[in-house]
Order: C-alpha cells, then structure tokens, then sequence
C-alpha cells in the first residue's frame, strides 16, 4: 500500500506543479516564447495607439517608451523588431497567417489601456534564412 501512495505522490505532484507553473494572472503563459510585434492602424481614430511586443514571459506589451505607432512598411516593422529585441539577431519578419486578439492598446497622450482589438502580429526571424 505504501509503494502506491508513494507513486502516486511522485507522479501526481510534479505534474500538478507543472500545470500550475503556467497559469498567470492573464491565463495560460506560452510553452514557447517567440519574438513578435503587433500594430494597430485604426483609420476610425485621429490618436495612434502605441505598437506592443511580446515580452519574454509570453505577454503582449504595449511599447510607451519607443513611441511608436502604426507601422504599415515591412523594413520599419523590421526596424522595430531589431529595437524591440536588441539581443536577438533578427535579420526577418513574417506576418502571421492568423488574427490574434490582443488588449490594453493604450492610444498615444493617454494614460489609460483599455482597448481590445484583432491584428495580425509579426513574428520576428532571428539567424540566416535556411532553406527546407
């Protein structure tokens, strides 16, 4: 009888502990983390919102210290990932093939972070191109 409690409580508990592990105060952190970057180019309002990178612990951030706003060229986007993960060697960006919904984009002058909406975020290549 001891030998199965005692299983059971070395298979049990690490896996409670690893479920535990990824839950934060915004659900579920990414098993992987992956340099990206989000713009929000809303032609309905006069205000920028500030662009958002993803942060190492897998949460959409919104970028008020670079203040930067709607990227719309590929090599700004470019630039802004080369800024935005300057330890990183990022030589390429790709849009996603998806819409992600993404929070608090706060607009440019303004100190609250409150709007939601659904952008294609651009993931950040680092290293040389390799083919298949």
């Amino acid at each position: 009888m001891r030998a199965v409690v005692l299983c059971a409580a070395l298979f049990v508990a690490p896996l409670y502990a690893l479920t535990l592990k990824g839950i934060g105060a915004d659900g579920p952190a990414p098993v992987h983390f992956e340099p990206q970057v989000a713009v929000l180019c809303d032609a309905k309002s006069d205000t920028p919102y500030y662009s958002q990178y993803m942060s190492e612990n897998g949460r959409w951030t919104s970028d008020t210290k670079r203040k930067v706003g709607c990227l719309k060229e590929k090599v700004d986007i470019l630039d802004y990932c080369k800024k935005v993960y300057p330890k990183n060697d990022i030589t390429n960006i790709v849009e996603s093939s998806h819409y992600v919904k993404i929070g608090n984009w706060c607009k440019m002058g303004y100190n609250k972070c409150k709007h939601t909406d659904w952008v294609k975020p651009y993931r950040c290549l680092e290293g040389q191109f390799q083919s298949d």
